[in-house]
């Protein structure tokens, strides 16, 4: 995946979800001010799509606020003004046409309540309908009723888990893209923390170690080895690197390998590098100690 597919990828989720919370909104004005077959309009096209539109723009409001993890402002103002637009233009229009727009209702309770307020709001609103629609099939068959109360409270939730779940989905976009940054970075060499007890230790600085030997040695052959240096004369080091994900630590053979050595001169070095905590030795693998340095 190249940088413009994976910078297009948030967006076009996005846009999704934009497409999904219009899809569920728009039909409920457009109805109310066109009809629909056997129902004729209940409300002007000059005020119920507009009012729709409004809908939309406070429920895409909510919705990008969320994404981001945080509130908007005025939180519970936007939700008393979708409540508003949602239900008094129920005293001009005909719900079976208007009352699709609850689902904006539903929806931002869930993104701006807490959990149980949230769940009150979501059962009043599917309760209330549910009161309206058994008001409606007054005289019909027990069975009819109950069923279309049951389809009507699973459109409902299914409205809500569209109009609701596209922002967590959003959000998993971007936690997913800012992963593949991270190890983008780590591919290409970039030091992401540096821990050494010589020096303060690092987050994030970024320096550049892909043409360094003790990354491309290291990608190269899984493992590097240093040549040995003495610090302040005296204390014998060596800069060791292992390809993350391996095995987790090197033999003595790969070491004899790297070095060109040989196990008379090898082994020594070897035996005071685990006692100093450099290196610690687990059967025949010796991994890093506590006290071996950062690069």
């Amino acid at each position: 995946m190249n940088a413009g597919i994976g910078a297009r990828i948030p967006r076009a989720a996005r846009w999704a979800m934009v497409a999904v919370t219009v899809a569920y909104i728009l039909p409920a004005p457009l109805t109310t001010s066109f009809g629909v077959k056997d129902y004729p309009p209940s409300g002007p096209a000059a005020v119920a799509i507009p009012l729709g539109l409004a809908i939309i723009a406070l429920q895409l409001r909510n919705s990008f606020s969320a994404i981001r993890g945080e509130r908007p402002r005025g939180a519970y103002l936007s939700l008393l003004a979708l409540v508003v637009l949602t239900y008094l233009p129920l005293r001009w229009f005909w719900y079976g046409e208007w009352l699709g727009v609850q689902v904006a209702v539903i929806a931002s309770a869930s993104m701006l309540l807490p959990r149980w307020p949230a769940v009150a709001v979501f059962a009043a609103a599917v309760i209330g309908t549910d009161v309206v629609d058994v008001r409606s099939l007054s005289g019909q068959p027990a069975g009819t009723v109950l069923n279309w109360v049951g389809l009507d409270t699973m459109a409902w939730f299914l409205g809500w888990l569209a109009v609701y779940g596209c922002v967590p989905l959003v959000r998993l976009v971007d936690e997913l893209r800012g992963a593949r940054t991270e190890l983008a970075e780590l591919a290409v060499g970039r030091e992401r923390l540096r821990v050494s007890r010589l020096s303060m230790d690092v987050v994030d600085s970024g320096n550049d170690f892909s043409q360094d030997p003790k990354f491309t040695e290291a990608v190269a052959h899984k493992v590097y080895f240093g040549p040995v240096y003495f610090r302040k004369e005296s204390e014998p080091y060596i800069t060791m690197a292992v390809v993350h994900g391996g095995k987790g630590g090197v033999t003595v053979a790969e070491v004899r390998q790297a070095l060109g050595t040989t196990r008379k001169y090898l082994l020594p070095l070897l035996g005071h590098l685990d006692a100093t905590g450099v290196t610690r030795r687990r059967g025949d693998v010796r991994v890093a100690g506590p006290k071996l340095p950062a690069p």
